[in-house]
């Protein structure tokens, strides 16, 4: 198992491979590219788009990044990656805040349904996790993955669920790196999943009793 630091380079093909998957798969990448698919397909306007997309990316990736960086500089974790799990707590809480605030300022702002749904899913998720890094610790670079393609291939486009497949690729690159092992990995996506489908039914349920 692999664990060259952001810094190192990588000392074969696999290694790079894996990078660049990490990299790619990253929530900080993957959660606002989503909720900007997201918006685009439910706002009216490009112009309304732009603003439903600012809010959510602003409290579920800005709040969780911003707090992140001000902790490296003030040395409460030792790397921008917060390899450790004992320092994970404050940057889980930080977008657990997000989520809950995006919630509501999308209501406030009358986006759509789904983008709320998007925000909820969230939160929730990131409550269990939380739990879970209280004593273990666990992917999050597969997990957020996984629930993006599910819930856009749910609210977007069924052509979206063939993105389910990159999520053991992702898995792969993260054991591959030494930031998990496939125990870690594979229980992050399972318990994402599970939660992330159950917010679906509920979605789902009540938009047909309407």
């Amino acid at each position: 198992m692999t664990d060259f630091s952001a810094d190192a380079q990588p000392s074969s093909g696999s290694d790079r491979l894996a990078l660049a998957v990490s990299g790619a798969g990253s929530p900080f990448v993957v959660l606002p590219l989503f909720l900007a698919l997201l918006a685009r397909h439910e706002a009216a306007s490009r112009a309304q788009a732009a603003l439903w997309s600012g809010v959510a990316v602003g409290g579920m990736v800005g709040a969780p990044l911003i707090y992140v960086l001000l902790a490296w500089r003030r040395g409460l974790v030792t790397d921008l990656h917060v390899r450790r799990r004992e320092q994970r707590q404050g940057p889980f809480a930080a977008a657990i805040a997000g989520c809950a605030l995006s919630a509501l300022a999308l209501q406030a702002v009358g986006a759509s349904p789904a983008l709320v749904l998007a925000a909820a899913a969230a939160f929730l998720n990131g409550l269990v996790f939380l739990a879970v890094t209280l004593r273990w610790k666990i992917s999050m670079h597969g997990s957020v993955y996984l629930a993006c393609a599910l819930m856009a291939g749910r609210l977007v486009a069924p052509s979206w669920y063939w993105a389910l497949l990159g999520v053991p690729l992702v898995m792969w690159a993260r054991v591959r790196r030494g930031r998990h092992t496939i125990a870690q990995a594979t229980v992050a996506v399972l318990l994402a999943g599970a939660i992330t489908m159950a917010c679906l039914w509920v979605y789902t349920t009540r938009c047909a009793m309407r």
